[in-house]
Order: structure tokens, then C-alpha cells, then sequence
């Protein structure tokens, strides 16, 4: 299984020189594809103290577009990048406002329609 990690947040001067370091938010993805377009994910959402797994699945190209947006967002500054998957497991948002503020909001939920659900933002 691939992992791929999202970080948001800032690092640490100290932990610069530590790739495996992060102080922030950080979801990793390891994922597996299926023959019909999805592939499940195991997602690990950690926020300061708080850390939770959930399995999540998503469409083929749902996180390539997401990944562009984001893209565009830093290179510019400003607009929104939004993950917002068929099946939302995971929903992430970010909004720039041109000067270098990013705001991030996002849920988590373990089920769908029912169970527990983590809600953030910054």
C-alpha cells in the first residue's frame, strides 16, 4: 500500500531538518483502486493532540483535481480549492485571500449518515 500525505499547518524551526516531523494538521492516504473508477483509502486525520483513522473511498481523479486547485491556490494566493468526493468520507476547503492567509475547514466522518464526525477549520 502507497501512502500520500496532505500536511496543513506550519512546521516547526526546529523540526525543519526533520522530514518526518510535522506540527500541524496531516491526513496520509493509503490507498487501493478497484476496477469500476474507486479506490478505498485509509485515512489518518491528525490535529494537534487528536488522532483518528477512517476508511474512506473516493473516485478516480477526485484527488487530482483537488491536488490542482490546490496548486493554482499557491501559486496565486487567492480562490478556493475544494475536495468534495461522491462519497464524502473527507471533505477539505480552502479559501486565499491574496495577502497569504489560507483559511481550512474540513470533516471527517466514519460513516456515512450516521456515526462520529470531526469538523475543523483555521
Amino acid at each position: 500500500m502507497r501512502f500520500r500525505t496532505l500536511r496543513l499547518g506550519r512546521e516547526n524551526d526546529r523540526e525543519k531538518r526533520r522530514a518526518d516531523r510535522w506540527q500541524g494538521r496531516r491526513i496520509r492516504f493509503g490507498s487501493q483502486t478497484n476496477s469500476e473508477g474507486w479506490f478505498d483509502a485509509e485515512v489518518e486525520v491528525q490535529c494537534d493532540s487528536w488522532r483518528g483513522k477512517i476508511r474512506a473511498s473516493f473516485m478516480r481523479g477526485e484527488l487530482a483535481r483537488f491536488a490542482e486547485e490546490i496548486r493554482i491556490l499557491h501559486e496565486k494566493l487567492t480562490g478556493e480549492a475544494r475536495l468534495e468526493p461522491l462519497a464524502p468520507y473527507l471533505t477539505l476547503s480552502f479559501s486565499g485571500d491574496g495577502k497569504g492567509h489560507v483559511k481550512v475547514g474540513g470533516t471527517a466522518v466514519n460513516h456515512l449518515g450516521s456515526g462520529a464526525k470531526l469538523s475543523f477549520w483555521r
